[in-house]
């Protein structure tokens, strides 16, 4: 069995619009036109991960590490957070993936993203070669593969986008059906393009391939 990893991710607080329409999408009836294993397939990858946006993306613990000293470690940090102000989303094809994305960019998330990349990587283990060539097969710019050096993911800083995925890899041919599906899931889940960023949680992948756990969700409270 390996290591388990550890990732930080903005989940929605559970209750809310948001985290009802992710519900709904991810583990939900299958919408109409979708039988329930085509839909359960084309989500199967963003349901494994959860209903996240990703700010940490998921990495091994250094020596000495402990689950206990990243849960104390996210407490100290939401504490010195304050809530965003709302932003608003929309449904954006990202390659063969459909997910919910601000509708303007918003300079105070891609600040408190950086913010969680940089305080939570004292504890992170250095890359393992089999990761560094996997993520080397996309095609990288140079500043990514120096983020993917020295952060160990590519997609961080200037090169980060806020996204939440719900669907995908998505076949050509269903994405027209799919993305209508989704839009008509937004219709009826009123309120869910509210995004607000109120906290921050840690989720454990027990080892690769299996699904991620929530360990604990912070509420900002400073």
């Amino acid at each position: 069995m390996t290591a388990a990893r550890y990732a930080l991710y903005f989940t929605a607080a559970p209750g809310s619009p948001l985290a009802d329409f992710g519900e709904a999408a991810l583990n939900g009836t299958a919408p109409c036109g979708f039988s329930v294993e085509d839909w359960r397939a084309i989500t199967a990858e963003p349901r494994r991960y959860g209903f996240h946006a990703t700010l940490k993306a998921p990495f091994a613990l250094a020596a000495g590490v402990t689950e206990d000293d990243l849960r104390a470690t996210l407490r100290d940090f939401a504490a010195q957070q304050k809530p965003l102000a709302p932003i608003v989303l929309e449904l954006a094809a990202l390659e063969r993936f459909s997910a919910l994305v601000p509708a303007t960019p918003s300079a105070a998330l891609d600040t408190l993203a950086g913010h969680v990349v940089e305080v939570f990587d004292s504890w992170r283990a250095p890359l393992s070669g089999a990761d560094r060539a996997r993520r080397l097969q996309a095609e990288l710019s140079p500043r990514e593969r120096e983020h993917l050096e020295r952060w160990g993911y590519p997609y961080v800083f200037e090169d980060f986008r806020f996204h939440m995925t719900l669907a995908g890899p998505i076949p050509p041919e269903q994405r027209d059906a799919v993305d209508a599906a989704l839009r008509d899931l937004v219709e009826r889940h009123p309120g869910c393009t509210e995004l607000h960023v109120d906290g921050l949680t840690l989720l454990a992948e027990p080892e690769r391939g299996a699904a991620f756990r929530v360990v604990e969700r912070a509420a900002f409270s400073a």
